[in-house]
Parts: structure tokens; sequence; C-alpha cells
């Protein structure tokens, strides 16, 4: 089903957005909302229906948005660190427990960051966490998190980046081989997933926030009603 998911999209991108090719112009939902780049002339009812043809879409092929969601303001985790990788491991989890539901082994595929680990030795020192200029380096704590999950006979001696709570219900069990890193320009799905992120946000500043930016607040509720359907087709999960 997956090149069916794919094929919908490309005509979706073609007929909605004018793009031809989605492979010379990425897909950023951001651009699209905030009329950037080729979507400069784009109006308001086509956005609108681009975002509901996705989610509706995405119900029809049941296809699940799993997140892990850390909010940016909790008292419990004090530093920037602890909440991003606390949100990849809530990540990691929920997918384990949703593929393990399903009977089913899956692989991660994530939008390319930072360049690749030389060796397991400059992956497990928590100093290559940080850029030069103090920064977390994503994809980094992405595969370092992985790695301390798929360690489950402890081959190697080191401290998680936060203390786990149950050592062996923590590990993956059914996300086989490593992070495959691609670049999003050249994949449907990770730009899907951009999408889909993108109105989570906009609906939990929706919901919580009172300085909604209007453009955001005006587009919620002309897709509300589809992206409720989205997660309740597909039984999303949030952890």
């Amino acid at each position: 089903k997956h090149h069916l998911i794919e094929d919908a999209f490309k005509a979706m991108c073609s007929e909605i957005l004018g793009i031809r090719n989605i492979y010379e112009v990425e897909i950023h939902t951001g651009d699209i909302f905030y009329g950037r780049k080729e979507f400069e002339k784009l109006n308001f009812d086509r956005k609108k229906e681009f975002f509901r043809e996705v989610l509706q879409l995405l119900a029809k092929f049941n296809v699940p948005m799993i997140l892990g969601l850390v909010y940016k303001d909790s008292i419990i985790l004090a530093s920037e660190l602890e909440k991003k990788a606390s949100a990849i491991y809530a990540f990691f989890s929920a997918l384990d427990s949703f593929l393990l539901q399903q009977e089913e082994y899956g692989i991660i595929i994530a939008d390319e960051l930072e360049n690749d680990i030389k060796d397991i030795n400059e992956l497990l020192d928590k100093k290559n966490l940080f850029g030069k200029k103090g920064g977390i380096k994503l994809s980094f704590l992405q595969r370092r998190i992985y790695f301390e999950k798929l360690n489950r006979f402890e081959e190697y001696d080191f401290e998680p980046v936060i203390p786990l709570k149950y050592r062996f219900e923590s590990q993956i069990y059914a996300v086989v081989d490593n992070i495959h890193y691609v670049s999003s320009k050249f994949s449907v799905f990770n730009q899907l997933s951009d999408i889909v992120l993108f109105l989570f946000n906009i609906s939990l500043e929706f919901q919580e926030s009172k300085n909604l930016l209007e453009e955001k607040r005006i587009l919620f509720e002309a897709i509300q009603e589809d992206f409720v359907y989205f997660m309740g087709k597909t039984n999303s999960t949030i952890s």
C-alpha cells in the first residue's frame, strides 16, 4: 500500500499545489502554510484542501501517527537535553508497543541531520551530544538512545542519557536494524510526517494558547473535523 499512498500524494501535490515533481520541490509544510518559495501565491482554500486531503488519505490507509510528547515547560525535566531525550524515549517505546501489538517488525527512517558517527566509542561519549556552540545534536541523540535500547546484553558499560525506571521493559524488541537516515527531499513519508506533525502542533496551540496566531486558528478550525477523524480512525498514539 505504500506505493499507492506515494502515487496519491504525488497526484495531490500536482493537482492542488501545482508541483509536478516533488523530487525537485520538497513539500515543506511551513512553506505551504506561510506562503514561502513555490507556494507564495497559494491561496487559503488550496492550503485547506491539501491538508484535508492528506489527513483523509492517511486515515483511509490506516496510517497512524505515533508520537513521543514532552511539554517544553515541564518542571519535572530540568534541562533541554532531558526533555528531548524523554520525547525520543517515549516515541521508541510507543512504536515498539505498536509493532508488538500488530505482531509485526519495523524499521525507522528519519530525516538526515548531522554526519554519520565514526565508531561506537564516539556514540557513547556524552560530550558528543552537544555541538560546538552548545546546542544538542538531535540525530546524535536519537542514535544514542536507540543504541541504549538495543543494548540488551550489556556489551558496553555506559550511563543512559536519562535514568530508566524499568531496564528490560525499556528495550526495543520489534524494531530491527539501525536508524536509516535519508534526505526528506526524496522521502514521501518523511514529508507526510512533517505535515501531520505540523498540524498536530497547531492542534496543541489551538487548545492551550490564548495568543494563537490568527492564521493558524483559521486553518485549524477549517480542518479540525478531518484531523479528529484521522486521529480516531488510525488509533494514533501519543506517549
